[in-house]
């Protein structure tokens, strides 16, 4: 769990974001492999990448690698749609996800309670500000970004609607896993694609469990990849077009992390994809087990 070293980190952030430093800065960038043909602002997303590790929040470089990958078979497909992250925090994969929306056809959706949130962290109360601060600083024109400051069990069909990418890290009860996956599983398009964070994780079990009662009670999603703690979904049409794309060894040129490799084993009856460190090799198979 990374957190802000001093309140100097804090506010050199804000000085970087807040002053468009990442957007005019010609010198410092982080040198990230994408195909030439990936549609996305190279620039910016070199921008982004240095400056990854300076935002609050858990996500991490492998992480936002493997989100480029996903991006990039999507649009090589040519699939279109509007992206949405449930648990925004002080955006730091919401910022990528920015990047991989295509303005002039797709929005993005952020949605998170900010200050509403009942647990406090060491560095103060999250601001939706921040965010919106985030963007302008990358972005002239943030309208495509629409946020919503509520739970997500209270977004219409309306807010969350038609998208091909969805990335759910909010409430973690079983309750919230479960209606956060009801309503990704309804809002997504044919060849859509679904990413929940924290499975597996020890100290919010509930969210396994949630993840567990929605994939053996539901027949809308089926599990076709493993990253760190995430869970790749998709509609059961699709799984096997998924599966021919995550086996394109094009990944290693995106997804830089050293000793990564791959293995293929079923869960809950699925063939999916488990990227993980060498170890995976000696795992026989790997199946959710929750009680």
């Amino acid at each position: 769990m990374r957190k802000h070293k001093t309140h100097f980190h804090r506010l050199l952030n804000k000085f970087l974001f807040c002053t468009g430093f990442p957007r005019y800065n010609k010198f410092l960038f982080h040198k990230q492999y994408i195909n030439s043909d990936h549609r996305i602002n190279h620039r910016l997303l070199s921008h982004y990448l240095t400056y990854l590790d300076f935002i609050n929040g858990w996500f991490h470089r492998e992480e936002a690698q493997m989100f480029l990958w996903l991006d990039y078979i999507q649009k090589k497909g040519n699939i279109s749609g509007n992206l949405f992250e449930i648990g925004t925090f002080e955006g730091k994969s919401s910022l990528l996800l920015a990047l991989m929306t295509n303005p002039e056809s797709e929005k993005l959706g952020l949605c998170d309670l900010f200050g509403g949130m009942d647990w406090d962290l060491e560095w103060g109360k999250v601001n939706r500000t921040v965010i919106v601060d985030y963007m302008k600083s990358f972005f002239d024109d943030v309208n495509f970004i629409k946020i919503y400051e509520k739970r997500s069990d209270e977004l219409t069909d309306n807010e969350c609607n038609n998208c091909r990418f969805i990335h759910i890290d909010g409430g973690h009860s079983e309750e919230d896993t479960l209606n956060d996956l009801k309503l990704a599983s309804k809002s997504i398009i044919q060849k859509g694609l679904v990413i929940i964070d924290d499975l597996y994780l020890q100290n919010l079990p509930t969210v396994t469990d949630g993840i567990y009662k929605f994939l053996t009670n539901e027949n809308s999603l089926v599990p076709v990849a493993m990253f760190a703690k995430k869970l790749l979904l998709c509609k059961p049409e699709e799984h096997d077009f998924y599966m021919k794309q995550l086996r394109l060894t094009e990944w290693k040129k995106y997804i830089t992390t050293p000793g990564l490799t791959t293995v293929e084993r079923k869960l809950l009856g699925k063939t999916v994809f488990v990227f993980g460190v060498k170890f995976f090799d000696e795992i026989k198979d790997v199946t959710l087990r929750v009680h």
